[in-house]
């Protein structure tokens, strides 16, 4: 990018203009990842100032004995469970699941189901899309996850994958159901392709305003990737598909690498400050750390993201565990030593609790900072 497209950008982002295709492709397109850093934050500290908020969750398996184990994270504290569908189990199964979890846990919020998930219940139980998401409500849904198959091709343009994926956000929009966007990178596409998902979130978000936050999510692939929160890239992983049992929206043509790499940690940040910077109408941007890495993830936070979350659990590989668990005092000793203020936060972004205000610099180094890799 030459210094002319970067002053225009550059302006463009501090006079608060909207962006628009061309202007997100340059972006993935330019080298100076610092540079591209910089505008993201300019924007997300417009936004929110030093805060970073997190949540208190943990995901549950759906197949196990989820009560149980809810109960048991409830007096522990959590806030927030994220519930894990097994395909194996049948649809009606759900409905008492929930149910089931809120006896046990009543003051936890509820947060399951992919946007195939509710197309694979609605076929299951042959009745509309529309009865199946108003009975797991009436079960104690609070939230959707905002995982799938949101399609890569440009915005306004024929994807049956996002026809379906924003069929069921639209209609969760439209009964007072918050939900996340889960935005999957680092597999087979380029970035026309990453530009073509950010905007077509951006064109829903303007119609229904119903997003809370946008997560880009690295996506593993066969043979590598992150599998505990301490890992950033190297953990491997013996899996067939990248995320979830879905389809990525770019099928393999048979001539890929059978060891294709993930996206390397500078792509990662370069996608989540691409992200704040096109969807400027979506509140938050969230660093998943389950896919990122814990060390990644809160560099992010330079980077435009202003939220720690665990979206990646969601579209974990099958049979893959569920990530190992941070605990609220690391979560809070990670973002105020990254610089920022924590502020705890519920699945319907309403504020528990907000800290102290990060130690001056001078304080920080004065004593022996963790390390997180």
């Amino acid at each position: 990018m030459d210094a002319g497209r970067k002053r225009e950008l550059e302006e463009r982002v501090y006079a608060g203009q909207r962006l628009t295709y061309e202007d997100g492709v340059a972006l993935f397109d330019s080298d100076d990842l610092i540079w591209l850093g910089r505008l993201a934050h300019r924007r997300r500290t417009g936004l929110h100032g030093d805060r970073v908020s997190f949540v208190a969750n943990r995901s549950i398996d759906a197949a196990g004995d989820p009560a149980r184990r809810a109960a048991e994270l409830a007096g522990e504290g959590i806030t927030e469970l994220h519930v894990v569908s097994d395909p194996d189990l049948p649809w009606r199964r759900y409905p008492d699941i929930l149910r089931a979890i809120k006896d046990a846990a009543p003051g936890v919020r509820l947060t399951a189901f992919t946007a195939a998930d509710l197309h694979r219940f609605a076929t299951a139980a042959g009745g509309p899309l529309e009865a199946v998401l108003d009975e797991l409500i009436g079960a104690g849904l609070d939230a959707l996850t905002g995982g799938g198959d949101l399609g890569v091709g440009p915005a306004g343009g024929p994807d049956r994958p996002w026809e379906l994926w924003s069929a069921v956000h639209r209609l969760a929009h439209a009964k007072g159901l918050p939900t996340t966007a889960a935005v999957p990178f680092g597999h087979l596409e380029e970035p026309r392709h990453r530009v073509g998902q950010l905007l077509r979130l951006r064109e829903l978000q303007e119609e229904t305003g119903g997003f809370t936050s946008v997560t880009p999510v690295r996506q593993r692939v066969a043979g590598v990737g992150p599998t505990r929160a301490s890992d950033n890239g190297g953990g491997a992983v013996d899996r067939a598909r990248p995320t979830g049992t879905e389809p990525t929206g770019i099928e393999p043509t048979g001539t890929e690498p059978t060891g294709i790499e993930p996206a390397s940690p500078a792509d990662a940040l370069r996608m989540i400050a691409v992200t704040r910077l096109l969807v400027d109408n979506v509140h938050h941007v969230s660093a998943d750390w389950p896919t990122l890495g814990l060390s990644v993830a809160v560099l992010s936070l330079q980077f435009g993201a202003d939220d720690l979350d665990t979206a990646g659990a969601e579209g974990r590989l099958p049979g893959e565990p569920l990530p190992d668990p941070v605990g609220r005092d690391d979560l809070v000793e990670l973002i105020s030593d990254a610089g920022f203020r924590p502020v705890e936060r519920d699945s319907a972004r309403a504020v528990l609790r907000e800290y102290a205000a990060p130690p001056s610099l001078a304080d920080r180094r004065s004593v022996p900072q963790q390390i997180w890799a």
